[in-house]
């Protein structure tokens, strides 16, 4: 386990293999805050206007009910935003076979699993921006996928170094 510097990362090495999680790293209280912030705006804003919206849709027409859905779709795509920066995790797990990429929310996850032999090298992403905000570089043939959003820099060199050492000793066996 690596805990320096407040870091919620954690590592666990066994005979499974090598498992990372890093957790979202926005602070709880910025969070909740603007959340209830935000939350009282809509119920005063929106919630009579929601109301007599929704009790005044023509259900025959099919446009209204195409926005009302719209509506629904954005609320619904807030909160799990929301839920991913309050609880997201962010999963790296190698085994003998495959590296599996994991987001979840509490216990919810979408998985991505990379068989060893198409990883070419990890690296450490010294040059974050909005395109690869992740802090590693993970290459498979021509394309770059980028992980650890929520790692300090000086952590993405170590938990590099982790998954490399990792890689070569499947790849040598």
């Amino acid at each position: 386990n690596m805990n320096h510097n407040n870091s919620k990362t954690t590592v666990i090495q066994d005979f499974n293999g090598l498992s990372i999680t890093i957790p979202t790293s926005t602070p709880k209280l910025v969070l909740i805050l603007s959340t209830l912030i935000l939350s009282f705006i809509l119920y005063i804003g929106l919630y009579e206007d929601a109301k007599n919206y929704f009790s005044t849709i023509d259900y025959s027409d099919y446009f209204q009910i195409i926005i009302a859905l719209g509506l629904v779709f954005i609320i619904v795509n807030f909160i799990r935003i929301w839920l991913w920066l309050l609880f997201g995790k962010e999963i790296i797990e190698i085994t003998n076979q495959h590296l599996k990429m994991k987001n979840s929310i509490i216990g919810i996850s979408i998985s991505k699993i990379i068989p060893i032999s198409e990883i070419t090298q990890v690296s450490v992403n010294s040059n974050p921006n909005k395109q690869q905000p992740g802090k590693i570089l993970l290459h498979r043939g021509t394309k770059v996928i980028d992980l650890g959003n929520f790692i300090r820099a000086e952590e993405s060199v170590y938990l590099v170094q982790l998954m490399n050492n990792k890689l070569d000793k499947i790849k040598a066996s």
